[in-house]
């Protein structure tokens, strides 16, 4: 009986110490296989430190060079001079108020008015001919406002996104008609501003932007400036009847 007890004892013990070496050789072979993969495995780069640098910002305005200005004008019978000393005297509020010359000048037609495109320190302004001057002068900013307008002029109303300011109240509100809706709202995104001065309606924008989708909503507006009082009202004479 007790050579059998010994016997299982040591059997035990055998299959104990074999349990244990094939424990050791699987752990080994692990150890293994992580430093393989991590000699294959690309580290992932650290990231970069941003301190004391300068970022980019995520959009910065784009503008026409000179050559694509004048290309454009070509296709689109425009003339283009580079700076238009007359439009220094017409264009006063806006972007032309800082008196900044008036460069890059595009002249042409479009949609039966007068069209002019140009750059003022930066902001490309496309003006057209209204067909009558007026004293009174309209200014329509998008909303929210970024900068505050000149004293001389008080707000009307806010429509289409658009505050409506102006230097005379009465005139400006019988002006806001459908037409001035419309052309509001379909004014492309990037035109922040809309005035109306003297014998033009001038859309301003710091981006580039599809110019062809100005046209037609700028133009609209410009015919309806023509509600606006007239600078000088015109005089009607009859041609005078004789009783002979």
């Amino acid at each position: 009986m007790g050579f059998v007890l010994l016997t299982l004892s040591v059997l035990a013990l055998i299959g104990a110490s074999r349990l244990w070496r094939a424990e050791s050789r699987h752990k080994a072979l692990s150890k293994k296989r992580d430093k393989a993969l991590a000699r294959t495995t690309p580290a992932e780069p650290a990231p970069r430190s941003t301190h004391g640098r300068k970022t980019r910002k995520s959009h910065k305005p784009h503008k026409l060079s000179r050559r694509a200005r004048r290309d454009w004008a070509t296709a689109n019978g425009f003339t283009y001079t580079a700076e238009d000393e007359f439009l220094q005297d017409e264009w006063t509020r806006g972007a032309a108020a800082s008196g900044a010359p008036i460069k890059d000048v595009l002249t042409g037609t479009k949609f039966g008015h007068e069209t002019r495109i140009a750059d003022i320190a930066g902001t490309t302004v496309i003006g057209m001919g209204t067909g009558m001057a007026s004293d009174v002068v309209v200014d329509m900013r998008r909303l929210p406002l970024t900068q505050q307008l000149s004293e001389d002029l008080v707000e009307v109303a806010q429509i289409e996104g658009f505050a409506v300011f102006a230097s005379e109240g009465g005139p400006a509100e019988r002006m806001l008609d459908i037409r001035v809706r419309t052309a509001l709202e379909q004014l492309p995104p990037q035109v922040d501003a809309v005035c109306f001065e003297s014998e033009w309606v001038l859309a301003e924008f710091d981006d580039v932007t599809d110019w062809d989708a100005v046209f037609a909503p700028l133009a609209l507006l410009a015919d309806t400036a023509r509600t606006l009082p007239p600078e000088i009202w015109p005089r009607l004479e009859l041609a005078g009847t004789s009783r002979e």
